[in-house]
């Protein structure tokens, strides 16, 4: 059973505001997949402009990832929108 306390239950609060969820989605899939993609594309092209080009174009798509859950979960679950922080209740 998960603590009131535990690392998951604050991350999922952390997670339910969208400024967050959003953040999560570009550093968390944004980064990784801008790393994926100069490595896939290594043998193509190579320079500084290719790289610029592929982290707009991860970053962009991490955004947009993360507008598109946002919107299916808040349509899913309208209970669990945006939650206010209150850090004098811990």
């Amino acid at each position: 059973m998960l603590a009131p306390n535990s690392r998951i239950v604050r991350f999922g609060t952390w997670l339910r505001v969208k400024r967050n969820f959003y953040l999560f989605s570009i550093v968390g899939f944004g980064g990784p997949f801008w790393l994926f993609e100069i490595w896939l594309t290594a043998d193509f092209a190579s320079g500084a402009g290719w790289v610029a080009f592929l982290g707009l174009l991860s970053f962009l798509g991490a955004w947009a990832w993360g507008f598109l859950m946002w919107q299916f979960f808040a349509s899913q679950y309208p209970s669990m929108r945006q939650v206010e922080r209150n850090d004098d209740a811990t």
